[in-house]
């Protein structure tokens, strides 16, 4: 049995963790990560893939059966996808050895997903082209061909070779690419035009297009709330935020998730804008002072947070351009205790790394100062699921995938982990039975507000 637990992997994956072989620096061992079982990964599944077998969820067994059929096809060219030499005991379960790269550095290559947005070099357009001519050829087939699921591989300086590590395999239900030629070629032309697209998306200067768009919808929204006054007009709902009132709420979320009564016609404050507000303007809500980060900053709660932070207000995001400043949560570019308050709503789902987010948001806070990082309360308890998204971004989309994790009732322990002193408030601490009636509070996707100061 190989001892894998008092190594460090060199890299860690939405379901396994990568190890160097203790017995062979040339492979990889790849285990299953301890919180993404097949049995874990099932209970936090949504709609109908929760009645699935767990085999469906064990990527473990999902990549051996395909370097199985790799093998019982015969001769393959392993130039672009790494050597199976079985699978092996450890005691982090079984795990699947396979070659492991490195570039003529002797350092550990790079993802599409990092490379691209630095720009596209004629060393890498090549790789590129290399690759999809040996998956044609090969009629290698792969459950998708994303950018983190490939490394390029530096084998000399200025050449790369692109190695497909991750998401081998047919997902095809019924695998008829496996049996007839004409169809293996068929998708494996549907996949590359997806990863084409999936390319051309990450590379810089693509974000015009996106902009564009984004400008296109923010007229259409100006033009509803414009007219949302006649159309919703109505005393029976009334928003706090924009303090007008409606006939009703719009409804929000999609066929499967819909909540009547949601969304406020003219600023279009949910819930938990609403009840968030409600504590900002309460005698027990935070103290005012500056600066103020903003993060994922709603339009509809600017106003409130600016004449909290007295004007010194900072708006950030990951991939948006109408904000002050870009950067990830995880790696936040300001100096330790700078800022006074933070305020990050239904973002951390979304977050890798949600813990190391807090101790980041933690750390840029002055001693006394407090943070505001509401997030969607589904379960009893917290569980990740990295590599399973409720939610996927459609091929293209520069955006993360929603809904990395589902929250449970011990976020509160969470967020005090990395130091908060925490304080949930719920619609019941700012709002009589009345006026949630009146405020559409009186639904559980109001949630609660996760206050949390830092000890001065």
């Amino acid at each position: 049995m190989l001892r894998l637990r008092e190594l460090e992997p060199f890299a860690i994956g939405g379901t396994r963790r990568c190890y160097v072989h203790p017995d062979d620096d040339s492979r990889c061992v790849k285990v299953l990560r301890s919180d993404r079982t097949p049995a874990a990964r099932r209970a936090v599944a949504s709609g109908w893939r929760r009645f699935k077998g767990l085999r469906s969820f064990d990527d473990q067994r999902k990549e051996t059966r395909a370097y199985r059929h790799l093998k019982r096809r015969g001769q393959l060219d392993y130039t672009h996808v790494p050597r199976f030499y079985g699978t092996v005991d450890t005691d982090q379960g079984v795990g699947i050895v396979t070659a492991l790269f490195r570039d003529f550095d002797g350092g550990y290559p790079d993802n599409l997903e990092e490379l691209l947005p630095r720009g596209m070099t004629p060393a890498l357009e090549q790789a590129i082209g290399e690759f999809k001519q040996w998956l044609r050829r090969e009629l290698f087939l792969t459950r998708d061909l994303l950018p983190h699921n490939i490394i390029a591989v530096a084998d000399r300086p200025e050449r790369y070779r692109l190695i497909i590590v991750d998401g081998i395999g047919n997902s095809e239900f019924v695998p008829l690419s496996h049996w007839f030629k004409f169809c293996a070629r068929m998708k494996i032309e549907r996949k590359i035009r997806k990863f084409d697209y999936r390319i051309r998306i990450l590379l810089p200067g693509e974000s015009r297009e996106r902009d564009d768009l984004k400008r296109i919808e923010a007229r259409l929204r100006g033009l509803r709330r414009r007219v949302a006054p006649v159309t919703w007009a109505g005393g029976a709902v009334h928003c706090p935020v924009c303090d007008r009132s409606f006939r009703g709420f719009r409804p929000a979320g999609n066929k499967r998730t819909r909540r009547p009564n949601a969304v406020c016609p003219y600023c279009a404050a949910r819930e938990r804008d609403r009840l968030t507000f409600l504590f900002l303007v309460s005698s027990e809500g935070p103290s005012p002072g500056g600066p103020l980060l903003h993060i994922a900053p709603e339009e509809c709660m600017q106003q409130r947070l600016r004449e909290l932070a007295g004007g010194d207000y900072v708006t950030a995001d990951l991939i948006r351009t109408d904000v002050d400043e870009r950067f990830d949560l995880m790696a936040i570019p300001h100096a330790d205790a700078v800022f006074h308050a933070v305020y990050c709503s239904h973002v951390l789902q979304d977050v890798p790394d949600d813990l190391g987010a807090m101790r980041e948001l933690f750390r840029i806070l002055k001693p006394g100062g407090w943070a505001i990082l509401n997030i969607p309360v589904t379960a009893e308890v917290t569980v990740d699921h990295r590599d399973t998204p409720l939610h996927e971004r459609n091929p293209g989309d520069p955006r993360p995938h929603e809904h990395l994790r589902t929250y449970g009732m011990d976020f509160d322990e969470r967020m005090g982990s990395v130091g908060f002193v925490v304080r949930a408030i719920g619609p019941g601490n700012v709002a009589t039975d009345e006026e949630q009636a009146r405020y559409g509070l009186d639904t559980p996707a109001a949630g609660s507000v996760y206050f949390g100061v830092k000890p001065a």
